[in-house]
């Protein structure tokens, strides 16, 4: 079996600065995800409910150690603060960082584009540029830490939608089991802006209540923003290095169904998720619970339960952690990893929120309360992105 060990983690999201206050709000079923209308009439975009972090660009860069603030974006600090806390965590030194031996790989799909005014101003208006002009780009966030830590190995930055950290995971575990590195931080960051906003309110998916993953009156998502990294060596290495727990299975698919939406049938999932268990060498009956990618769309929730249904055995639970952070983009699957990881070692299955009459699709179990004291050692988590971009980590509790 490959196996693959998480040795560090760092994570922010709407729900908690930290890992614990994350745990905190997951055990007790709290929600990021705040209707902010009220508070900003004279911002019309602001008019959906958001999992935002509850601290301002400024406070978040006054963590980021060592960042000039000048020119840096809310996307830059998010992910400086959670690289920052996963290397801790992980009792990286400055010689592991900066060895050719340790890759970085990160995932964003807003990027700097979330100084969404100041791009327009500069591409249109500006004829001296912002202090923004050279932070647009999806990739910025990356290589400001790379510079910072002066990294000298692999890196790379993933842009497919919403299973962008995912894959980032995927390809850092890769890369360990092939012996390319002997280090691999991994995960994403995206930020909530204007531009993603009107994006997907173009599209019709968003509601204007709290998501309701999985429930028959499902209207939509809600955006949240996030960053997290997860630090993953071989499980060759010191069983000290194991923390969390092991990447032991991973794959990507993709239907190429439609632009925005999956096939109703489920195949592309049902594809993802068996090359990832042929991979991690079980059966889908070792798998305890299901991290779903469960946004709260029509399309989407329909297709994964199809597909999980036709998959797995009856009473199998699954839950979205969307309904507490907000769909967090590319920062989503490495939340979710982090999530499932909580819950394999806590013994927890977390509940899907605002789960008042549950999609039924045969006998899947769609998880409304908290079930402790549960004894499993496998979950699934997914993600899936546009053009049927799909992805299915399988996670082994610690040993």
């Amino acid at each position: 079996m490959n196996s693959i060990v998480v040795s560090g983690i760092g994570v922010i999201t709407a729900i908690g600065n930290t890992i614990a206050e994350n745990i905190h709000a997951l055990e007790n079923g709290k929600t990021g995800i705040i209707n902010r209308a009220a508070k900003n009439q004279n911002d019309k975009t602001i008019q959906f409910p958001l999992g935002k972090i509850d601290l301002t660009n400024e406070e978040l860069i006054a963590q980021c150690e060592g960042y000039d603030p000048t020119g840096t974006t809310r996307t830059d600090a998010l992910s400086k603060v959670a690289f920052q806390d996963a290397i801790r965590d992980a009792g990286l030194t400055a010689s592991e960082l900066k060895s050719p031996r340790t890759a970085f790989i990160s995932a964003s799909t807003v990027g700097g584009m979330s100084r969404t005014m100041e791009l327009y101003e500069d591409a249109t208006t500006n004829d001296i540029p912002s202090e923004f002009i050279n932070s647009y780009s999806a990739s910025v966030h990356l290589h400001k830490i790379v510079n910072y830590y002066n990294m000298t190995g692999p890196t790379s930055v993933i842009n497919t939608a919403c299973s962008s950290s995912a894959n980032a995971i995927m390809l850092g575990a890769k890369m360990l089991e092939q012996d390319k590195v002997d280090i691999a931080i991994v995960g994403g960051v995206d930020c909530i802006s204007r531009f993603t906003i009107r994006g997907f309110d173009a599209l019709g998916i968003l509601t204007k209540n709290r998501c309701k993953p999985f429930d028959i009156n499902r209207e939509g998502l809600n955006l949240g923003e996030a960053a997290s990294y997860l630090v993953l060596r071989k499980s060759t290495q010191s069983r000290s290095q194991n923390k969390y727990g092991s990447i032991v299975g991973w794959a990507n698919t993709n239907d190429s169904f439609h632009s925005s939406a999956l096939n109703e049938d489920g195949s592309g999932i049902m594809n993802c998720i068996n090359k990832a268990i042929q991979i991690a060498k079980i059966s889908t009956d070792d798998i305890g619970f299901i991290n779903a990618h469960g946004t709260g769309t029509v399309n989407n929730d329909l297709a994964e339960l199809t597909a999980v249904s036709k998959l797995f055995k009856p009473g199998t639970p699954i839950y979205s952690s969307k309904s507490y952070t907000g769909h967090t983009l590319g920062a989503a699957g490495a939340i979710e990893c982090v999530f499932s990881l909580i819950g394999l070692n806590k013994g927890q299955v977390y509940p899907s929120l605002n789960v008042e009459k549950p999609l039924k699709v045969k006998s899947l179990q769609v998880n409304q309360v908290l079930l402790e004291s549960k004894d499993v050692k496998y979950a699934l988590s997914n993600s899936f992105g546009f053009n049927g971009n799909c992805t299915s980590l399988i996670i082994a509790k610690k040993e």
